[in-house]
């Protein structure tokens, strides 16, 4: 009980702090809100589905704090991704770009550690590189890194 009331004030923080950047930026000059603008208000929506569907949810059974047992095959898979993501992703995003790079990031990862749904993982994962080209490239006037073999 006390780690679900845990959870829900650290939502109910977010919530409160997301909100305060769409605020404050409501006094920034015209160019200079839109990004915490852009950040704050889905931030605020997700927030506030969070702690409204927290609130809702009924506990019908006792909750069970996971095991932490870390022996696995799995376990060490998962550990092995950990530390090998980071610096691959970064040398992708290099050589080949953001888009590409993050693209093969979010296909990959969730693969590997065994979602196969590959379908709505495709969708995802383009539904949210058009939503960062269209950010940056658009809205913010920033292009996203080319590479090195894509670069002009």
């Amino acid at each position: 009980m006390h780690k679900i009331l845990q959870e829900k004030s650290i939502v109910g923080l977010l919530l409160v702090y997301f909100l305060l950047i769409g605020l404050g930026a409501l006094k920034y000059p015209e160019g200079s809100r839109l990004f915490p603008t852009v950040i704050s208000i889905p931030a605020v929506f997700l927030c506030g589905m969070l702690l409204y569907g927290s609130l809702r949810k009924k506990e019908t059974a006792p909750h069970r704090e996971r095991e932490t047992e870390t022996t696995g095959p799995e376990d060490k898979k998962r550990r092995a991704m950990a530390f090998l993501v980071a610096p691959v992703y970064f040398i992708a995003v290099g050589l080949i770009g953001y888009v590409a790079g993050t693209a093969l990031l979010l296909f990959f990862v969730p693969w590997t550690l065994g979602y196969r749904n590959w379908h709505k993982l495709v969708l995802i994962i383009a539904g949210f590189l058009f939503f960062i080209w269209l950010l940056f490239e658009v809205f913010l006037l920033t292009p996203l890194p080319p590479g090195l073999l894509f670069g002009k």
